[in-house]
């Protein structure tokens, strides 16, 4: 039997800082060159005609690709690490913390993977997760400064 939800858009942003919703940005906020990225992960190859209350199923997934970040400052700044924001479409199950609703018969677990000193997998949704490397820069008088950056886009 074939997932009823073949797409589901579990990992709604999973850019840098806040949500690119139209307001003035935060000093020192890095935003997606081309605004939220969105990630489908494709759960239709799994099984769950066998479905048991409890039963847990792990799907891991890594994302390809680079994307183009851009800071924004008023005031220098240097050695500062990157946060992470996550959403997800789904609403929270209720029954079990952490995990989402994806229809009346099964929830869902999102993790994701915050690289750099952090090493961990963090459980989605989630809001300004540090990646512990004191890096990144910004110098005014310039609005901003575009770099790229690997995005978090490991998970399970």
């Amino acid at each position: 039997m074939q997932h009823p939800y073949p797409y589901a858009a579990l990992l709604a942003m999973c850019a840098l800082g806040f949500s690119g919703a139209a307001r003035s940005v935060v000093d020192g906020e890095i935003k997606a060159v081309n605004g939220t990225y969105e990630y489908l992960i494709n759960i239709n190859n799994h099984d769950i005609t066998s479905n048991q209350v409890g039963a847990v199923v792990i799907d891991e997934f890594d994302l390809a690709g680079m994307f183009q970040g851009r800071a924004y400052c008023a005031q220098p700044m240097i050695s500062q690490p990157v946060y992470y924001t996550s959403q997800a479409t789904l609403t929270q199950s209720g029954m079990t913390a952490g995990y989402l609703k994806l229809n009346d018969y099964m929830d869902v677990k999102i993790e994701i993977y915050i690289g750099g000193n952090l090493q961990q997998y963090k459980t989605v949704p989630f809001d300004n997760v540090s990646n512990n490397v004191n890096q990144n820069y910004c110098n005014p008088p310039a609005p901003y400064w575009t770099t790229s950056l690997l995005p978090v886009r490991r998970g399970k």
